[in-house]
């Protein structure tokens, strides 16, 4: 999760309800000098396709698990330092944009002797940028390691992300690819002839507008030998909106207090429903006015989701779904429904 969570900080806002025009700039999201994040772990969120007016679903948001805390801190040679754990990494501002410059943790120290932007500001939909990079160092104390590859970064898709307790418009998603051979020996002199293991990372990042750091990642990382995979694994996280909220952030939290006070447009409604409750069996009836797919998500007053199940509605057409809620404890819980990406929420006690 260490390199996962380190390369959060480095894949760091127009109210149309897409995100065509959204921009990543030094102001609203460089990492800060000092900060403490929260971070948490979800199930793995799929990348999808690239594109426009893309709509993604963090199903379990609220049954996040805590992970360490992601801290900022920036020295007094001007660099940037991502701590998480053990695991140390420095950055610096350079060219209008962060690259790497050091790596410290208890396994490795590396140095990057051809630093690579890993970050340029500002950033908007369709661009793109791409560098090589490598790095010395070592590794346990006793292995000398050498890496070099190739790195780009793209902002390759807009559209929203839904949430369980809520849906955010003006999201951009950067995907960065980096490519990479790495070899380690006990002899410097041996490097070049040792036999390189290849990595590559894919790393998501979703933005929302007026908040600084990513919502949600996803990183997939495969080790390959002799170009057949060895090792692959994928992971996904997240740093919820009403955390961001918290952080002293004034310039994000001024352009939440204008979209607060400009108002979003509010989606027309196409569907027209109604709940009925038969013992623990909640049945909602409705129809809608154009072809929607439909999820319902049933969870308790902490965010803590019990039952979720999806419907295709034909237009015009009556339907009903059902949801089987026999075994809750006796309560109050929250019916969700989430219309093409439009929420709508209705408390319950059963």
């Amino acid at each position: 999760m260490t390199k996962m969570a380190i390369s959060f900080m480095l894949f760091l806002a127009t109210s149309t309800i897409w995100a065509q025009d959204f921009t990543l700039t030094r102001a609203t999201h460089m990492i800060a000098d000092s900060a403490d994040l929260p971070l948490f772990a979800i199930p793995f969120l799929p990348p999808g396709e690239s594109g426009e007016n893309k709509v993604w679903e963090i199903e379990s948001m609220l049954e996040a698990s805590p992970l360490p805390m992601l801290s900022l801190r920036r020295d007094s040679l001007g660099r940037h330092s991502v701590i998480f754990g053990r695991e140390i990494k420095y950055l610096a501002e350079e060219d209008g944009g962060l690259k790497y410059v050091e790596c410290e943790s208890p396994l490795r120290h590396t140095f990057h002797d051809t630093p690579g932007t890993v970050f340029r500001f500002p950033f908007a939909y369709g661009d793109s940028l791409s560098c090589p990079y490598r790095l010395i160092g070592k590794y346990c104390g006793q292995y000398f390691l050498y890496e070099n590859g190739d790195y780009s970064m793209e902002a390759d898709a807009t559209g929203r992300l839904i949430l369980s307790e809520d849906t955010l418009d003006n999201v951009l998603r950067i995907h960065t690819h980096k490519t990479s051979l790495l070899a380690m020996s006990h002899d410097s002199t041996q490097l070049g002839t040792m036999a390189a293991k290849r990595q590559t990372t894919d790393f998501y990042a979703w933005y929302a507008r007026g908040y600084r750091y990513p919502i949600a990642c996803s990183m997939i990382h495969t080790l390959n030998d002799d170009a057949h995979p060895v090792v692959a694994t994928s992971q996904s996280y997240c740093l919820p909106p009403s955390m961001q909220a918290c952080l002293s952030d004034s310039t994000n939290e001024a352009i939440r207090q204008l979209d607060l006070q400009q108002g979003k447009a509010s989606p027309r409604d196409i569907i027209h429903y109604s709940i009925r409750q038969s013992g623990s069996t909640l049945t909602v009836d409705y129809t809608v006015d154009q072809a929607a797919t439909i999820t319902l998500i049933v969870a308790d007053v902490m965010g803590v989701v019990y039952q979720r199940e999806s419907h295709i509605g034909a237009v015009g057409e009556p339907s009903s779904a059902s949801i089987d809620c026999s075994g809750f404890h006796h309560g109050q819980y929250i019916l969700y429904l989430n219309v093409n990406g439009t929420i709508y929420n209705e408390k319950l006690v059963i």
